[in-house]
């Protein structure tokens, strides 16, 4: 299976598929060939596609409380698509009837079912919360920056309460040459760690707290490094642990940006070592929240 994965959000129905020699007029009743049933939705038919693409795939949609919910149960396993993301709710899971002929022509009827109940059961939560903290553009050229050394977001954001994530995208494709990001698989469960220069990991004036080991692989991390597409992004916690090295890519700019979020309301709590750039060109009290335009509530 691929180190990628998907998050696919969308429609789940049981399907009622039959084979006819022509569709029925208005009024008129037709002999088909044969009928069956098959998991349907735009979201599960691109989830299964993935799947089946050799990629990890999350799908998150909702069914209901009946025996067709049991039949797409099955069809998802049996696809390696869990069914730990669905919503079951108490009423009918979505299902169409179909009908094709003998030139490939299609007629459908559906019922949305649970599939209606997905935005309100699982988009609606009332904990939802996510804030724009700040975009970022990334210009690394060939040989010129060195590399950024391991270090977690969260420690360079005097943010109470410090909740964070990261969406990292290229604007080209990047690989290890050309200084791809390398994440310690685990390491949010660490906690904050202190804040250093990134490119020399010199400790920044009054940090009193541990430091990210230099070789997180020595302390049993497993460290992945994230090549990428320019049609790819990942997203990290940030209290993960990452580091880019320098780009060796001759004739080559590696550029990408980065986007931050708060995933709580937060206020302007600082503290010792080195806090991000903008927090100083706002000029931030202790206790002043993030909010106005800088930081729109998403």
């Amino acid at each position: 299976m691929s180190s990628k994965n998907i998050v696919v959000l969308g429609s789940l129905h049981y399907d009622i598929f039959i084979e006819s020699d022509k569709i029925p007029e208005v009024g008129e009743t037709v002999l088909g060939k044969k009928w069956y049933p098959k998991i349907g939705g735009k979201g599960a038919n691109q989830a299964i596609a993935l799947s089946r693409d050799n990629i990890n795939v999350n799908f998150v949609s909702a069914i209901g409380n009946d025996n067709f919910a049991k039949f797409l149960i099955n069809q998802l396993n049996e696809n390696n698509i869990s069914d730990k993301f669905l919503t079951k709710t108490n009423g009918t899971s979505g299902m169409s009837v179909a009908i094709s002929n003998n030139s490939g022509n299609y007629s459908a009827v559906v019922i949305s079912g649970a599939n209606l109940e997905i935005s309100e059961k699982i988009l609606s939560d009332d904990n939802a919360y996510l804030q724009l903290l700040e975009t970022i553009i990334f210009n690394k050229p060939f040989e010129v920056s060195n590399t950024l050394h391991w270090h977690q977001d969260v420690a360079y954001f005097p943010l109470k309460p410090n909740n964070q994530i990261a969406v990292w995208f290229p604007l080209e494709a990047v690989d290890k040459e050309a200084g791809a990001l390398n994440y310690a698989i685990g390491s949010h469960k660490e906690g904050i760690k202190g804040s250093t220069d990134l490119h020399t990991r010199t400790p920044f004036k009054d940090e009193n707290r541990d430091l990210i080991p230099q070789d997180p692989e020595k302390e049993g991390y497993e460290v992945r490094c994230m090549e990428m597409n320019n049609t790819d992004m990942v997203c990290h916690n940030g209290y993960t642990w990452h580091y880019s090295g320098p780009n060796k890519k001759k004739n080559y700019v590696r550029k990408g940006i980065s986007v931050r979020f708060m995933t709580e309301a937060a206020v302007f709590d600082p503290r010792p070592g080195q806090g991000a750039a903008f927090t100083k060109q706002l000029n931030l009290k202790a206790g002043d929240k993030f909010e106005g335009l800088p930081f729109p509530v998403l």
